[in-house]
């Protein structure tokens, strides 16, 4: 089985230094991703006329987004999450106690903390700032209003690698495959290309994973964490492409925040071929 690496991170939390990013001294986010310097991403070489064009676009493109709803209840078709897990991995279990990477399975309180660190990016991408606590409160709710660091961390990474925020849960579907979900970023890079952000929380110690491989036309993957959210982003990207297709090909990545860092993954091209050939035949997953 095919294993799908996950080793680009970025110590956006105050941590220590990360080993991977030694390879790359100069912080160039288009290596840091995946190693490849082909990858164009994040290209930050730009000028003062792509800066104006990118911000007239802002307003724009979070006008069109906004024409499909940003809630579960506009979803009309299968939730995407639990078609392809019930599709492709029905035979996934938590292997974070099963490989003693973790000591007890994932509580109520890791779920609870990546809805709520959903929930803040949300907001701040809604409102386009930090959601901040207001000024009259007292200290111990000031203190408890404060963003995640998960939350504040995205928001210095998106910043860092120069992606403007234009939609949060923007629902996007396909009718003849009977699926829909909700994108949890949509941002502009400084090309003003559009880029989908899978936001993700923890999964240390067992992120790559497995208790088998992946069925159908993903059996050459494993079915780890890994995995499931390539095949997650990849079917949302293509989702997006035919609900808004003024905005033509776009790109993915998932986001994985953990307590070291941002751990960064674009779409495996092998993972896109499948996707893409999927939607494609326009059949009911």
């Amino acid at each position: 089985m095919e294993q799908v690496t996950d080793d680009a991170r970025i110590d956006t939390m105050g941590a220590r230094a990360l080993s991977p990013l030694s390879r790359f001294p100069s912080l160039g986010f288009t290596d840091i991703i995946d190693g490849r310097s082909k990858l164009e991403l994040f290209n930050t070489r730009h000028t003062s006329q792509i800066l104006a064009m990118t911000s007239n676009l802002e307003k724009n493109y979070a006008e069109i987004l906004r024409r499909t709803g940003s809630s579960s209840r506009h979803l009309q078709c299968r939730g995407l999450t639990n078609v392809i897990r019930d599709t492709y991995y029905p035979e996934y279990r938590y292997t974070g106690a099963l490989h003693g990477s973790l000591k007890k399975k994932p509580t109520q309180g890791g779920m609870s903390r990546g809805r709520r660190v959903d929930k803040e990016v949300q907001s701040w991408i809604q409102a386009q700032t930090m959601p901040v606590p207001k000024k009259k409160c007292n200290p111990a709710r000031k203190r408890a209003a404060r963003p995640h660091a998960f939350c504040r961390a995205f928001i210095a990474l998106m910043r860092r690698i120069e992606l403007r925020p234009i939609g949060a849960q923007v629902v996007v579907r396909c009718e003849q495959c009977d699926l829909a979900t909700l994108v949890d970023g949509v941002f502009l890079n400084a090309e003003g290309r559009v880029v989908l952000v899978e936001l993700k929380c923890g999964f240390e110690g067992y992120v790559d994973r497995s208790t088998g491989a992946m069925r159908g036309p993903f059996c050459a993957l494993s079915n780890a964490p890994v995995n499931q959210h390539q095949i997650q982003i990849a079917f949302t990207r293509c989702m997006f492409e035919r609900t808004f297709p003024e905005f033509g090909k776009v790109d993915a990545i998932v986001v994985r925040m953990t307590e070291t860092g941002a751990h960064v993954k674009a779409v495996e091209k092998k993972v896109d071929v499948v996707s893409r050939a999927i939607f494609g035949a326009g059949r009911r997953v």
